[in-house]
């Protein structure tokens, strides 16, 4: 067996946990919300999970923080729409190393506050969905990028709160990054946008950039599409 995918999945009774674990590359619990999560996690067997999706999940999330299973080899882990905390998520990611690919935390009500005290990075992500978190905040969004690496190519905040007023903070940069979504970002302005951009490197590689529902201004983004002419920019003054 090597994907399990359940969706608006019901699983009643007990689960029989064996001593033999399950090999899985891909497990999708997709709005699953009466199942034993941790149990089904601690029945697998961790070193070939590469793809895990828990979205949508709300009742058993908090317990991912107890998982006894690492998943030292996964690639890609979705928990968009999720009640996750931030010491459940920080627990989890622990569990999961520093192979990660793609994070999707999206419409999640994490701040990202204590990020910082991780003893992990993140030296092979390529994509980061952060939109829609509401309560993330300007300290914990440079925190986490200050733990990527240069793989990053796609990154998305839209329709957060956060300004980029710390982006001078940031020490990493993403020469890779080809895709960026700011849109609905209504307290970004002229010098966190520049100062993004500047700090993380990304100007000549960025084909894609919605800045469409932001306070950046329309002279900011013509000098943008000067100095880049080959993104594709996005703006609505």
């Amino acid at each position: 067996m090597k994907s399990i995918y359940l969706e608006d999945c019901r699983i009643i009774g007990k689960i029989d946990v064996t001593t033999t674990k399950i090999a899985l590359k891909v497990l999708k619990l997709v709005d699953c919300n009466d199942i034993d999560l941790l149990c089904i996690l601690n029945m697998i067997n961790g070193e070939g999970l590469t793809e895990l999706d828990l979205s949508e999940n709300y009742s058993d999330i908090s317990k991912i923080s107890s998982c006894a299973t690492t998943f030292p080899n996964l690639e890609v882990l979705n928990l968009m729409m999720s009640n996750i905390t931030e010491e459940n998520l920080k627990a989890f990611l622990e569990r999961s190393g520093d192979k990660l690919k793609k994070i999707n935390l999206g419409h999640t009500e994490i701040s990202l506050a204590s990020i910082g005290s991780l003893p992990i990075t993140f030296p092979w992500l390529e994509e980061l969905n952060l939109g829609y978190c509401s309560d993330l905040t300007d300290a914990g969004f440079i925190s986490l990028l200050n733990m990527v690496g240069v793989q990053l190519a796609k990154l998305d905040i839209e329709g957060s709160r956060i300004s980029l007023s710390q982006a001078d903070s940031l020490i990493s940069s993403f020469p890779k990054l080809t895709y960026l979504n700011i849109e609905r970002c209504r307290s970004i302005t002229d010098s966190g946008f520049l100062s993004l951009l500047n700090r993380a490197g990304c100007g000549n590689s960025l084909r894609y950039l919605n800045a469409v529902g932001t306070n950046v201004s329309a002279t900011c983004v013509s000098d943008i599409r000067a100095r880049y002419p080959n993104i594709r920019l996005l703006y609505i003054s």
